[in-house]
């Protein structure tokens, strides 16, 4: 089986799901952000004032004072800000949705590659102890001791990939019914020196106060930006493309064959 072939078309379909599912609410963010049509202050085109017609019979006793004004509330917040903040909410829960398709995805190469290889445990008690921390790092140490691998020569990020695994896994079981959006674990966000599921304002938050990560209810939301779902993806294939060669080495014992069967080119996306 060409698993690296088939891991390649997962992660293929999962940018085209991002890119088409997200146009939508950037479309819309973009628009609002822009005034353009649906998201304009009721204006003339001629530039007169919001309700100028309106205001004037009024001035003339023609109709009573109208209660009429551009669409902002009264405390200052921006036009169509409802309108706004769903469409982020919409972004955000497409990008959850494409990392744990990611994280599926990398945990099914895995998989399959324990399969053809033929991994065998002592016990259910031993695979569960190297399982303990998670599949990337159970993983990683099992396949470094089968295939004898010096991870350091492996190109790929593991923070990312194991923030990768978190973020789904917050996904998954979430807290709170009342809300969408979904936080990041404290103690969880901590172990990483650069947190790539933020947005930049909690970012800039935690840069100029590190110990707000401790208050519970300060914890940063977890934020998929394009910019950090495309990373998270890179991450998957570049450790994807380095294991293959030696997993078909290990398996038909041939390492020009297992040299050949990746593309010159692996590194590029």
């Amino acid at each position: 089986m060409d698993v690296l072939y088939f891991l390649r078309e997962r992660t293929r379909f999962i940018r085209f799901m991002f890119d088409s599912a997200t146009a939508p609410f950037s479309s819309i963010k973009h628009k609002i952000e822009n005034a353009e049509p649906p998201f304009e202050p009721p204006y003339s085109k001629d530039g007169e004032p919001p309700f100028l017609a309106e205001r004037m019979e009024a001035e003339e006793g023609l109709q009573a004072e109208p209660p009429l004004e551009p669409p902002y509330s009264k405390d200052g917040e921006p036009p169509f800000l409802a309108e706004w903040m769903e469409a982020e909410e919409g972004l955000q829960v497409v990008g959850r949705m494409c990392i744990s398709m990611l994280s599926a995805a990398l945990q099914l190469y895995f998989k399959t590659w324990e399969d053809e290889l033929g991994l065998k445990w002592e016990s259910a008690a031993e695979r569960k102890a190297y399982f303990e921390r998670g599949f990337v790092a159970g993983y990683r140490r099992a396949f470094g001791e089968v295939l004898s691998l010096s991870w350091d020569e492996c190109p790929a990020n593991f923070d990312v990939l194991e923030q990768l695994v978190l973020a789904r896994n917050r996904d998954q079981h979430p807290d709170h019914i009342a809300k969408l959006g979904v936080s990041h674990r404290y103690e969880e966000l901590r172990r990483f020196a650069e947190p790539i599921f933020l947005s930049d304002r909690d970012r800039n938050r935690l840069a100029n106060d590190p110990d707000a990560a401790d208050i519970r209810w300060l914890t940063p939301a977890i934020h998929v930006s394009r910019d950090a779902f495309i990373i998270a993806v890179s991450e998957v294939e570049k450790l994807a493309e380095w294991l293959e060669g030696h997993m078909i080495a290990k398996k038909y014992g041939h390492k020009r064959w297992a040299d050949e069967s990746l593309p010159s080119d692996q590194g590029s996306k």
